[in-house]
């Protein structure tokens, strides 16, 4: 006799139902679970969840982090912040200068605070680093090393300075600053620029058997820095790339690392995980016959839908990238890219992560499919548990199933199971140890996630379920799952503020101010030019170590941050500003100082391409006095002037500049005089900015008044 579950498809059913025996041999073999995780990082996309209001604000971090609740995710990896923008927009560094460096500050940006609450749900998470990109003192033009050609690295201070003792000091800072500051200790270290495949080129490109330049850096660099600081737990996550053949950026097999550590002793010493990214649940047969941990250090990239949508993968793509990772490729940690969408709609992958919450004024959040895919894990085995091979495959139906069994003797078990387009049944028959208690169910699909089913009682070692197509089930013999629920109603979502004002008297310095969202350069609360208050300081005046991972450097004309709402359209936008003085471009050269604010600023029309240009109109000056009013336009080559002229004006003094929107009619103001008034109507409505170029500006008494 066969004891079969009642999950919706009866034993009567007209359906042509598929059939596959399982035998799980719980004495088998099979590589040690390590948990799913998350990646927050990627400049920006985690921005504004730091703004809201509590108690959402620690209802939504329950969802993600308390255990048992929600997703309960049990690695979490941030970036490092490089003041230099990285995917969605800019992080801050814990170190500006060289001179920062013995002393960082600690509480810039939202990272450490994030891990912080992260630990508090729970104390055994895993903490893990990765750099985007850097600030432009690591490896300056002084000790450049490296021998590109290339105009653009060579004055942006080599394409190879990430594999530096400067930059090895810098996140050895960066670590015991996080320790020293906020009790954390981190586990895990990239050893590569995230998804850098310069790192993989020769240090001698005319001898094959040179060392790449990440090799060089871990074995010689990092790990020994690590070390000589007392940091020997925190390991080596590398190499933090590709893991797809046949990119056109990379010269090289990305799988060509493998080969490079176990070809040398040193190397596979100094790396305790390989990871990779987005490797489609695939990886060199090296790699798996490698005896090295393996992890998808960053996947997936969808939105908590269901279902796919947009090209952008849901909720059911995860679970099943979840199990065919360890089916097909043998990884044992997938780290979901990103966390959360929580940033604003028009920047790139706005609708990216497990639950969406992008209204911090509101309070609204959404508790989104996504969280409950990863619950099918991650309340079902804990890092340590030990996958069964015997109990992992893909029935001919298309059904991934993979079997996690209790460590150090016990013989619980769990078995997760994403179903394929067609009505399955599935009987698994015990061997080897597991325990044949009683069986609970839980079960997710596109109308409801997360709802525990009937109990299957096993009998002689064996039982069967039918399962539904296009579903989640988590079958185990634990108990202690929920579907989480907070105590407070999510409240109803609403538009940004019409009226906005802000002088920044409220916060701290260094502080980033509520709702601002930097795409390029660093806006932080600082002591008021001249004294008597507080201002927004941009503080990122000189090329950055940039995020370049495909060798396409972008164009970056200046600096911006953003707040406000896409639909705004009539509308009065004033700032006070100031210069400090000149400035640097990319390539090192100097140049005016200017500010702007900017208005109707929309959806950026590319994700990738020149990613930090924003659309809408812009009211420019610069420090001689040389203003227009411009179209801001990412797809042609250089803002269209729509206007332009000079006024008094000097750096070191506050100004004012306004902007007017009235359908079609667009006003200029500079200290109070109009100096355009004129009609276009490229834009229609957007939020609002401020900007510079690569020098130091202030803002103050920002106002936005809607008509």
């Amino acid at each position: 006799m066969t004891m079969f579950s009642d999950n919706g498809v009866s034993e009567s059913a007209s359906v042509s139902t598929a059939t596959t025996s399982v035998i799980i041999a719980g004495n088998g073999a099979g590589r040690v679970f390590e948990g799913e995780g998350v990646v927050s990082g990627g400049g920006g996309n985690t921005r504004l969840l730091i703004d809201y209001p509590e108690p959402y604000r620690s209802d939504i971090l329950d969802y993600l982090f308390k255990p048992n609740y929600g997703a309960g995710y049990t690695h979490l990896k941030v970036e490092v912040g490089g003041d230099v923008f990285s995917t969605t927009g800019t992080e801050p560094t814990h170190a500006r200068t060289r001179e920062e460096l013995d002393n960082p500050n600690m509480n810039r940006g939202y990272e450490l605070w994030l891990m912080s609450e992260a630990k508090k749900r729970n104390p055994d998470i895993k903490l893990d680093i990765l750099q985007w990109g850097a600030p432009g003192w690591i490896n300056d033009f002084s000790t450049n090393i490296g021998n590109d050609n290339n105009i653009y690295y060579k004055n942006a201070n080599s394409k190879y300075a990430m594999y530096s003792q400067d930059n090895a000091d810098y996140l050895v800072s960066y670590i015991k600053g996080a320790k020293r500051v906020w009790g954390l200790d981190i586990d895990y270290v990239a050893g590569n620029q995230n998804e850098s495949f310069v790192g993989l080129d020769l240090e001698n490109p005319s001898d094959p058997n040179s060392p790449s330049y990440l090799k060089n850096y871990i074995v010689n660099i990092l790990r020994p820095t690590l070390d000589r600081n007392g940091l020997q737990h925190v390991k080596i996550v590398a190499p933090d790339i590709g893991g797809r053949e046949n990119e056109p950026y990379n010269p090289r097999s990305p799988w060509a690392f493998i080969d490079e550590v176990l070809a040398d002793p040193a190397l596979k010493n100094a790396v305790s995980v390989i990871g990779y990214h987005y490797v489609k649940s695939t990886s060199a047969e090296t790699a798996q016959n490698s005896g090295l941990t393996l992890w998808e250090s960053e996947g997936w990239t969808g939105s908590s839908n269901w279902e796919s949508v947009n090209n952008q993968k849901g909720a059911l793509d995860l679970a099943k990238i979840m199990n065919n990772n360890y089916i097909n490729a043998k990884v044992t940690k997938t780290n979901v890219w990103h966390m959360i969408a929580s940033s604003y709609p028009n920047l790139s992958f706005p609708k990216t992560g497990v639950m969406v919450a992008g209204e911090p004024w509101s309070g609204n959040y959404t508790v989104m499919p996504g969280i409950w895919a990863a619950a099918h894990t991650n309340q079902f085995a804990q890092p340590g548990w030990k996958y069964v091979d015997s109990g992992c495959g893909i029935t001919a139906g298309g059904t991934s199933y993979v079997t996690l069994k209790q460590p150090d003797g016990g013989d619980n078990y769990s078995i997760i199971l994403v179903t394929g387009n067609s009505v399955e049944t599935i009987t698994f028959k015990l061997t080897g140890g597991l325990c044949t208690d009683t069986v609970h169910v839980w079960k997710s699909n596109a109308v409801q996630q997360f709802i525990q089913q009937s109990d299957i009682t096993p009998w002689d070692y064996s039982y069967s379920i039918n399962v539904e197509p296009d579903s989640i089930y988590s079958l185990t013999t634990t108990t202690g799952q929920q579907k989480g629920l907070s105590d407070y109603p999510i409240p109803a979502s609403q538009s940004f503020p019409k009226n906005y004002h802000d002088d920044f008297e409220s916060y701290d310095g260094g502080e980033t101010p509520k709702y601002t969202s930097d795409v390029e350069g660093v806006f932080e609360v600082s002591e008021k030019f001249g004294g008597g208050g507080k201002a927004l300081r941009q503080v990122v005046a000189g090329p950055m170590k940039q995020w370049d991972a495909w060798m396409t450097p972008r164009i970056r004309y200046g600096t911006h941050t953003q707040l406000g709402d896409l639909d705004w359209t009539d509308y009065d936008y004033s700032s006070d500003v100031l210069i400090e003085g000149c400035g640097k471009d990319m390539y090192g050269n100097e140049t005016p100082g200017t500010v702007s604010i900017s208005g109707r600023v929309g959806t950026k029309p590319r994700q990738w391409i020149n990613d930090t240009l924003i659309t809408g109109y812009k009211l420019q000056v610069d420090q001689v006095g040389d203003w227009s009013l411009r179209i801001a336009d990412p797809l042609k080559d250089s803002d269209t002037i729509l206007a332009s002229g000079n006024v008094p004006f000097s750096a070191e003094t506050w100004h004012q500049l306004k902007l007017s929107f009235s359908g079609t009619n667009i006003k200029g103001f500079i200290d109070g005089h109009l100096v355009a008034s004129l009609n276009d109507s490229t834009y229609a409505s957007g939020m609002v900015g401020l900007g510079s170029g690569y020098n130091y500006a202030q803002y103050n008494s920002i106002s936005v008044i809607n008509r």
